[in-house]
């Protein structure tokens, strides 16, 4: 929200107030295929398929005249359908009968999404309502830059494991729809994670907190978001444990994600966020060919 400081339009129209707000997301749904070679040696392959909608608008509310001027809104709806791809390879291996390690890493080529645009524009007096114009743009064309993640992880059996992951992507040539009054380009985006689990006594029969895992981790993530020639950035830590249930490898878990995103700075909107987050990890053998009925 800003309001109007121009002082020629002050003076001939009045006071506005403008507003920006959206809504929506892209969701992905995939299949996956992977296969082992050389017993230390994985590669695979990823299909997905990109689908949603994203909503932006705008308003400008006349303050000193709202009979007159009334209430002009604009915007665009994006609804988007499209495949895409990922490939994957990782090397693993044993320090010792129970350390083992792993190096994996990731690629997603540049990928072109398609859907279809609405572009709006209405003018609201009362109960009056009257569009400007409203233009349905098929086959529009919005691109994904490629990315790439590497990442290595350290495991003791039964006792503790500590990962780092970094993914760069570069967003600077994909083209994003203009909104007025807002300064915005696209940037090239980086993430880097890290985090340590550590379980006291997966076995123990007399103490049962003693078979819990307890995590934490931090994160710092650069955002593909340039507004007012500052970068969008977070920063954050995640604290949590998993209680065991049924068997050893099933369980329920339980999280705090507390982090920062943004600043105050340029005119900016700074997020301070704390996130409580509930999964289940259920690990079981589905298939088994009996040997003896």
């Amino acid at each position: 929200m800003e309001d109007e400081s121009r002082e020629d339009i002050l003076a001939n129209v009045g006071a506005f107030r403008y507003y920006h707000y959206g809504q929506g997301s892209i969701n992905q749904a995939f299949a996956a295929f992977s296969a082992t070679f050389f017993k230390h040696l994985a590669v695979g392959v990823q299909g997905m398929y990109f689908f949603g909608n994203i909503e932006k608008n705008a308003q400008a509310i006349s303050i000193s005249s709202p009979e007159s001027y009334g209430t002009l809104k604009t915007g665009y709806d994006i609804v988007i359908g499209s495949f895409g791809a990922q490939f994957g390879m990782q090397a693993f291996g044993n320090f010792n009968s129970s350390t083992s390690f792993t190096v994996g890493a990731t690629f997603q080529p540049s990928a072109t999404l398609r859907g279809d645009v609405t572009r709006f524009a209405k003018m609201e007096k009362g109960s009056v309502i009257d569009t400007v114009y409203s233009v349905l743009n098929e086959g529009s064309r919005m691109s994904i830059p490629m990315e790439w993640t590497v990442g290595f992880s350290v495991r003791k059996r039964d006792k503790w494991a500590f990962g780092i992951d970094f993914t760069q992507a570069d967003w600077r040539k994909s083209n994003f729809a203009e909104t007025p009054g807002i300064n915005f380009q696209p940037a090239l985006s980086r993430t880097f994670k890290a985090g340590f689990e550590f379980t006291p006594d997966r076995y123990s029969i007399r103490y049962f907190m003693r078979r819990w895992t307890y995590r934490m981790g931090a994160y710092y993530d650069q955002s593909y978001m340039m507004l007012n020639g500052q970068q969008v950035t977070a920063t954050g830590v995640t604290l949590g444990f998993s209680v065991p249930i049924y068997r050893w490898y099933n369980s329920v878990g339980v999280s705090i994600d507390a982090g920062q995103r943004g600043s105050i700075e340029n005119n900016l909107i700074r997020e301070r966020y704390i996130m409580l987050i509930l999964n289940f990890n259920l690990h079981d053998i589905w298939f088994i060919k009996h040997r003896y009925n």
